[in-house]
């Protein structure tokens, strides 16, 4: 059974909706941004928004803590 890696992602200009995210994150996770079952794709995302700026706001992106088990 693979392990479920749901990622976060903060910052986010308001006028973002779910099909941007979705195009955002594709080539990356293959369409599937809410949850992936492949933690390399996850990972890609992480390393490639994280500190990154969109239309003038600061991304966070990380993985779930809260899924991961940390409290």
């Amino acid at each position: 059974m693979k392990k479920q890696c749901q990622i976060m992602v903060h910052g986010l200009p308001f006028a973002y909706d779910n099909m941007m995210l979705r195009d955002m994150f594709k080539s990356i996770t293959g369409g599937n941004i809410l949850n992936t079952h492949v933690f390399k794709a996850a990972q890609a995302a992480i390393d490639k928004y994280n500190g990154s700026e969109l239309h003038g706001r600061l991304l966070s992106v990380g993985l779930d803590k809260k899924l991961q088990g940390a409290p």
